[in-house]
């Protein structure tokens, strides 16, 4: 059964008091705050990386959001693997899935989907590169 609006508030003003919260969020908040710090700080990191490499290949800034969203993921992977053998497969799996949703693109009917790639490759090397990410992409 479908819970209404008035049920739902009141089973929240009854399992939440400010009060317990407030609480719990001061005694956290230290380490909440040092983690969300270093989560933005590899967000900026992320963004330059990707704006970097996109500006030495002559890329779009209309793909920004595509090679950021990559470079979110490396960081991803780098964080939660460190730069081994798990994070070298990871970040692979992660370009072909990248690569295989730019085909899907159609950014100009004489562009060749292999120049997309390799432009793409070439791009997604060079924000590796710039995140000390000790990995090769190949086509």
């Amino acid at each position: 059964m479908v819970k209404g609006a008035i049920e739902r508030l009141k089973k929240y003003e009854g399992k939440f008091d400010a009060d317990v919260v407030s609480k719990r969020y001061t005694t956290v908040k230290d380490l909440a705050v040092e983690k969300a710090t270093t989560a933005q700080s590899d967000l900026v990191t992320a963004a330059q990386a990707a704006r970097s490499a996109m500006e030495d290949e002559g890329v779009a800034a209309i793909l920004s959001g595509f090679f950021q969203s990559f470079a979110n993921m490396c960081i991803g992977i780098k964080r939660k693997y460190g730069i081994g053998i798990v994070a070298a497969h990871e970040v692979q799996s992660g370009a072909k899935y990248w690569l295989d949703a730019l085909s899907t693109i159609s950014l100009s009917p004489t562009v060749t989907d292999q120049y997309v790639k390799g432009k793409a490759v070439a791009v997604m090397n060079k924000i590796l590169s710039n995140l000390e990410i000790p990995v090769e992409l190949t086509l």
